[in-house]
């Protein structure tokens, strides 16, 4: 609950670079998209979406401060 509530904080103090970022995701999707898509061509937009949401979560744990040997292991 809490990150949400910091996204809609984020969103109505910084509005111009709350749509920044929003627009470069988009941009970054399709982008990842058209590239699985040249791979894989039964890709379906989710893809690239879960494969965002598996990056940001590894980007998550690696900047917590909990686990210096889980650090090391992602990035192995």
């Amino acid at each position: 609950r809490l990150p949400f509530k910091a996204i809609f904080e984020i969103e109505k103090c910084y509005a111009t670079a709350y749509r920044v970022v929003l627009d470069y995701r988009n941009w970054f999707i399709n982008e990842l998209y058209k590239l699985l898509l040249t791979v894989k061509t039964t890709a379906s937009i989710k893809d690239p979406h879960m494969f965002l949401f598996a990056i940001d979560g590894a980007m998550v744990q690696l900047l917590s401060a909990n686990s210096v040997d889980e650090r090391d292991k992602l990035l192995d």
